[in-house]
C-alpha cells in the first residue's frame, strides 16, 4: 500500500509530497531511485516536473512512527526548502525555520491522520 498526498508550499514555493507506505517493494517501484532505509526519510526530488520535497513514513516498520519522527522529518524538509530558496541559517531570527516546521508538521499529521501515531510507547489517535 502506498498513499501519496501532494501539497503546495506557500511563500517558499514547490510541492510537498507525503508518501505513506507499509511496503518497501511498492515504494521502490513507485520511486525507482529510492535507496534509503524505509522507516522515515526526506529528500529533494523532481516530482511531476516540479521541485518536490518528499517525506516517506512507513507505518509497518519495526520502529513506530512517533511525534518525534514527524518533527524530525519536518525539520529536515524545512532546512531543504530554505537552502533551495537561498535563505541562510540565522539563530537570531529563526522564524523561517519555525514557520516551515509548523506548516510541514501540521501537513504531515493531516496526511496520516488515519494511521496510528505513537506517544510514550502507546498508540494514540
Amino acid at each position: 500500500m502506498i498513499e501519496v498526498k501532494e501539497y503546495d508550499i506557500p511563500i517558499y514555493r514547490g510541492i510537498f509530497v507525503v508518501i505513506i507506505t507499509n511496503n518497501v517493494d511498492e515504494l521502490r517501484e513507485y520511486i525507482p531511485e529510492f535507496d534509503g532505509e524505509l522507516y522515515a526519510h526526506s529528500w529533494l526530488h523532481a516530482y511531476n516536473d516540479k521541485q518536490g520535497f518528499l517525506c516517506v513514513l512507513n507505518f509497518e516498520a519495526r520502529r513506530a512512527v512517533t511525534h518525534g519522527t514527524i518533527a524530525h522529518e519536518a525539520t529536515h524538509i524545512a532546512h531543504m526548502i530554505l537552502e533551495q530558496r537561498g535563505v541562510l541559517p540565522d539563530f537570531i531570527n529563526d522564524e523561517p525555520v519555525a514557520y516551515l516546521v509548523e506548516l510541514l508538521t501540521d501537513t504531515i499529521y493531516k496526511a496520516c491522520k488515519k494511521y496510528k501515531i505513537v506517544r510514550n510507547g502507546k498508540r494514540i489517535n
